[in-house]
């Protein structure tokens, strides 16, 4: 029997066309395994980066609260210290007052005139650039008649750039007694303004007593501004 080319022709067009279904086939099984071991390993890699990332944002973590911890004792030892200190120098300036009080009580010879001014001190009031001023004079001596005198304090300092020296008298709202006449202390207290641009540096004390002793007419003392100012209610 003669076979057709016709028929020939079609079984080998058929197996061609299998067989290139085959290898598409097989092609794709390679490519989807290729592609699940690359996600595979590029997963795995993620996971190692991710777990590498969070441990050492465990470890700054760790750093970050013991530098908090120990910024936070550092604070707390330096508020401390600073209260120690503020104590040690409150408690120095407390002694050295009393050391000076006892020192011109027990040894009267320190002084020439029979008295000493015992404190001076300045504090700012509510009022703006107005202040109080406290002066504390004290007997050195035993006397039977009281000590009788008066006071005149000034001022100096800067006014735009220029030296400039105030009485107090200028400064004061109202008159002020300054006689005075004491047996051991007395204290005498003045209210006064300072002008607006004037800076002031030191305050002058000179008392004159009424029958001075051992020849003697005045006692004069100078203070520095800053060393008798008092701190504000509000510092």
């Amino acid at each position: 029997m003669k076979q057709n080319p016709k028929d020939n022709s079609f079984i080998l067009r058929s197996v061609m066309l299998f067989g290139s279904i085959v290898i598409a086939f097989y092609l794709g099984f390679l490519s989807a395994n290729w592609y699940e071991r690359y996600r595979d390993g590029r997963m795995q890699v993620l996971e190692q980066n991710l777990d590498s990332f969070s441990e050492q944002n465990a470890q700054l973590s760790a750093r970050v609260n013991e530098a908090d911890i120990a910024l936070t004792v550092a604070k707390l030892a330096n508020e401390r210290l600073q209260e120690n200190l503020s104590e040690a120098m409150k408690a120095r300036t407390e002694l050295k007052e009393e050391l000076s009080f006892y020192k011109r009580i027990v040894a009267p010879e320190l002084s020439n005139v029979g008295f000493s001014i015992d404190n001076l001190e300045v504090s700012p009031s509510a009022i703006n650039r107005t202040y109080d001023m406290q002066l504390t004079l004290l007997q050195q001596t035993q006397r039977r008649n009281p000590i009788k005198g008066s006071v005149s304090i000034f001022i100096r300092g800067e006014e735009g750039d220029e030296a400039k020296t105030y009485a107090l008298d200028q400064l004061m709202f109202t008159d002020s007694v300054k006689d005075f006449e004491f047996k051991y202390f007395t204290s005498i207290d003045f209210r006064f303004v300072l002008p607006p641009t004037f800076d002031a540096e030191t305050i002058e004390v000179d008392v004159q007593l009424s029958k001075p002793s051992q020849g003697q007419t005045n006692y004069l003392a100078s203070y520095d501004w800053s060393s008798i100012l008092a701190p504000s209610s509000g510092d």
